[in-house]
């Protein structure tokens, strides 16, 4: 990933663990000439010629061949960074177009959490789900350290404990439902942390409840945002006990939050809307999908 952006290309994750349609629908959609993958993985791509195929188990004596001088890179804020695609719960997946600028607005001078030269973090999502945005340009843009695993290791509770001891581990992402698992079978798995960031799902009050009575000192963080507005719109710190339910918080410090109407008209206080987000995050557009990006 950090060779293609420096080369000045964006990047396309695609997980292996997809259904065989579904990547081979991510890679005609995208048009994309290059796929670097593994030698466990080259089975599930398509055969054809317009498709090279970097096998990185086995085309690392080509690839060191190569100049390693730094190339002379043209890439703005404006430039593509990513292609993220969408669940495709309501029809085919939606490949949301993010920039430079949107990646530096969500991990840079911080106001929901700090991230700095101290920060080390251990990504625990799929390469293909957008938290992975933050686990890995939040350390790698301000000075800190990243720390990788395979997935075995992760979904070990114990195994999970002992990484993030052994490597000091500050700054954790969990999804919701994950998150609830690990709180039940040993709540003092996080007690390296300093930050802890769950979302993707509602969470529940009594895991975090469970979790403050163990550590107070954690700071339990609420995060919540589509993949369009580029991984957090709002964040809500836990400080306390929480009721039944934890709110999704207020927006980043470069981002925006309105409740409208039918007609987009902002709503009075206490009265029901619909959620519109905006600000500094909010992606290109769909790749291929112009009405849809204009609609949206």
């Amino acid at each position: 990933i950090l060779g293609i952006l420096k080369s000045g290309g964006a990047y396309v994750p695609i997980d292996p663990k997809y259904p065989q349609d579904r990547i081979h629908y991510m890679l005609e959609d995208a048009n994309l000439a290059i796929v670097l993958t593994s030698n466990t993985s080259k089975d599930l791509l398509p055969k054809r010629e317009e498709i090279n195929i970097v096998d990185l188990d086995k085309d690392w004596t080509a690839i060191g061949n190569h100049s390693n001088t730094n190339l002379s890179s043209q890439t703005d804020s404006k430039s593509l960074a990513y292609v993220i695609y969408t669940s495709g719960s309501t029809g085919r997946p939606k490949g949301v177009m993010v920039e430079h600028g949107n990646i530096v607005s969500l991990c840079t001078s911080c106001d929901y959490i700090t991230l700095d030269a101290d920060t080390v973090c251990l990504p625990t999502g799929s390469i293909s789900f957008d938290a992975t945005t933050l686990e890995f340009w939040g350390p790698l843009l301000n000075g800190g350290r990243l720390i990788l695993s395979d997935t075995d290791s992760l979904l070990d509770t114990q195994s999970l404990k002992d990484l993030l001891l052994k490597h000091s581990v500050t700054t954790l992402w969990m999804t919701a439902s994950w998150f609830s698992q690990v709180v039940e079978q040993d709540v003092s798995v996080f007690d390296s942390l300093t930050y802890l960031l769950v979302g993707g799902d509602k969470v529940l009050s009594s895991s975090t409840n469970k979790l403050k009575g163990h550590n107070d000192a954690l700071q339990i963080i609420n995060g919540y945002g589509p993949t369009e507005n580029t991984t957090f719109s709002t964040t809500y710190t836990i400080k306390a006990e929480e009721g039944s339910s934890i709110p999704i918080g207020r927006p980043l410090k470069n981002r925006s939050v309105y409740i409208v109407d039918q007609e987009l008209n902002i709503l009075p206080i206490g009265v029901a809307g619909e959620l519109c987000v905006g600000g500094a995050g909010v992606a290109r557009g769909y790749l291929n999908q112009e009405e849809l990006t204009k609609e949206k």
